[in-house]
């Protein structure tokens, strides 16, 4: 009777190990982050630069805080799309020129495969919580810059 009590308590240790050793292989990557800013207010974005971490997103990610974005940094300048399929938070999204300035935006909701493009090719993508840029006036033709107050180009 006791060698079948080992072989379950070894055999559910066995799988606990297995299934911690699986979420700590899914979790995505830490990205690099920069702090940048539209007019007079700051965000902390992290920085989608790998296709992989751009496919990726904000996917199965936990809700943003006010303040944290999500920059995705594309290699050249396109006509671009965004989806929430598998994001459970609601976003806001700005498509952004090379040089910075937002072109447009767009309010996505959480596990939509509805599209939202950018109305001309651009170079970046930011996301943000729900509302940020409504409820600080950020609009179309305003200009993002980084941390050191360069614009992007």
């Amino acid at each position: 009777m006791t060698d079948g009590w080992y072989r379950n308590i070894r055999l559910a240790t066995l799988v606990g190990l297995l299934l911690i050793l699986v979420f700590f292989l899914l979790l995505p990557p830490k990205l690099s982050s920069q702090t940048l800013w539209i007019g007079p207010y700051n965000l902390q974005a992290d920085l989608a630069i790998r296709e992989e971490d751009q496919q990726r997103g904000l996917q199965f990610h936990l809700p943003l805080d006010d303040g944290e974005a999500m920059l995705f940094v594309l290699p050249q300048q396109k006509k671009l799309c965004m989806w929430m399929k598998y994001t459970f938070m609601p976003l806001s999204v700005a498509f952004i020129r090379s040089d910075g300035m937002i072109v447009n935006m767009a309010d996505m909701y959480p596990l939509s495969t509805k599209k939202h493009c950018a109305k001309e090719e651009v170079r970046y993508a930011l996301e943000v919580p729900l509302g940020w840029f409504d409820d600080r006036g950020i609009g179309s033709g305003m200009v993002v810059r980084r941390n050191d107050g360069v614009r992007f180009d």
